[in-house]
């Protein structure tokens, strides 16, 4: 049996840095702006080690089917920062959303990047949905080459579900702002959402 050390290294010698994409300015505008740490969020595991072994940015397999589930395709994106706002590049990011509308082959649930030189990460995932005692939210976790690794959950901006997580509703303000994700809409109708993580 291979150890996590060694399971963890074949995984991501597997993942691929992101590939070439138009957020840089994006990237170099925002800088530091989010001030505080991004939360961690404690408890259970928020996501299972297989989640790592889908070394993919791109969610998406078939984007039809989605849209026919009444799925809204998202570009998730931004930078890797420590507290001083210093980049951290090569860190592997790895995000998880369960979406019950949607076929696993249609949508894969998972996947993980490698932040580039420039500390940038990106995903083509799907809005989360959320249910009505749920409220919609993405699983993240960051593994940086030193130091711990950082496990969160990141929601939509003035979900009226939110305040029915426990950890949301626990943060305070400032806090929830840190893992609060707001999408606006592209010129193709899709969606897009900034978020820059700090650790």
């Amino acid at each position: 049996m291979l150890s996590s050390l060694t399971l963890f290294g074949a995984i991501t010698r597997r993942i691929s840095f992101v590939p070439p994409w138009p957020y840089s300015a994006w990237l170099w505008s925002t800088g530091a702006a989010q001030a505080i740490a991004t939360p961690r969020r404690k408890g259970k595991r928020l996501i299972d080690d297989a989640a790592g072994q889908n070394p993919e940015w791109d969610l998406i397999r078939d984007e039809a089917t989605v849209v026919r589930a009444g799925g809204r395709l998202m570009h998730l994106f931004g930078q890797v920062m420590n507290f001083d706002g210093a980049p951290m590049p090569n860190v592997t990011v790895e995000i998880w959303q369960s979406e019950c509308n949607c076929s696993r082959p249609a949508f894969l649930g998972s996947g993980a990047v490698r932040t580039d030189r420039f500390s940038g990460y990106r995903f083509r995932t799907m809005l989360p949905q959320g249910d009505p005692s749920c409220p919609p939210f993405i699983d993240a976790r960051l593994t940086p080459l030193r130091g711990r690794p950082l496990s969160t959950r990141l929601y939509l901006l003035d979900d009226p579900r939110n305040e029915r997580d426990w950890h949301f509703a626990a943060l305070g303000p400032s806090r929830q702002a840190a893992v609060t994700l707001d999408p606006v809409k592209r010129a193709d109708g899709n969606l897009e959402a900034g978020f820059n993580f700090v650790l």
